[in-house]
């Protein structure tokens, strides 16, 4: 039976050594002869089974019905890990396409943590995604001139963006339970799953008004005036 040698995630053990046990071909990386597979192994230190992403590095395990047992080899030496499946590759919610690209890993740092059940860090990371976004409002947007004392603190910046009509107020409420229920997490470790579910659905309102709808507009706009170009006639001889 094939083993190899590598840290289980699941005692801890280094460098233990595994049993393969089951094997599925995930996909070939499109211009290189590489294959990668998800395969079951048991810990012998713990008798725990784990799920390994692997890849070959040797051009004996090529093809997507490679069969470990068959080829009866160290896999250590043909194949390589290249990390385990775990809780978080539970599928997580992603910001919409039209948050900025840094906000949105913070987003999805937090939706990986909640399916984690990691309350407290999600909360954390949904309040790190809100001190971002009211920050690239204020960087991106030539007509905030915030004074730097308003601009020092997430919960001064709140109330200043608000007060000069940049943020609606209505979502002040929504911006100050992220805030507030973001610090508690960081600093008392107090987040429940409720917390976390409500400051999920507090930024996705935040996230809405601030980056979809606008965007939404931005196109709508741009389709309208597309619409309303004029055509281009055709020349004599093409008639």
């Amino acid at each position: 039976m094939p083993e190899f040698h590598t840290d289980c995630p699941r005692c801890g053990a280094s460098h233990t050594t595994f049993d393969y046990v089951a094997q599925s071909a995930r996909r070939h990386r499109a211009g290189m002869k590489t294959f990668v597979f998800e395969t079951y192994n048991v810990c012998r230190a713990c008798d725990r089974g784990t799920i390994f992403i692997m890849q070959n590095i040797n051009s004996m395990l090529r093809g997507n019905n490679v069969d470990f047992p068959e080829l009866n080899l160290a896999l250590g030496k043909t194949m390589q890990v290249t990390k385990h499946i775990s809780v978080r590759n539970q599928k997580a919610k992603k910001a919409p396409d039209d948050v900025p690209k840094k906000i949105a890993n913070i987003y999805l740092e937090a939706t990986e943590s909640l399916t984690g059940n990691c309350y407290n860090a999600a909360c954390a990371m949904f309040r790190t995604a809100l001190d971002m976004t009211t920050q690239n409002m204020v960087s991106n947007n030539t007509a905030i001139d915030i004074p730097k004392d308003d601009n020092y603190t997430l919960n001064k910046r709140i109330k200043w963006l608000i007060s000069n009509n940049f943020i609606p107020s209505e979502l002040q409420d929504f911006l100050d339970n992220v805030r507030l229920d973001g610090n508690d997490a960081a600093h008392e470790g107090t987040a429940t799953e409720a917390e976390s579910l409500d400051l999920q659905d507090f930024v996705d309102t935040i996230f809405d008004r601030i980056y979809v709808q606008p965007a939404k507009l931005e196109r709508a706009k741009q389709r309208r005036a597309e619409r309303r170009k004029p055509k281009n006639k055709l020349p004599d001889s093409d008639k």
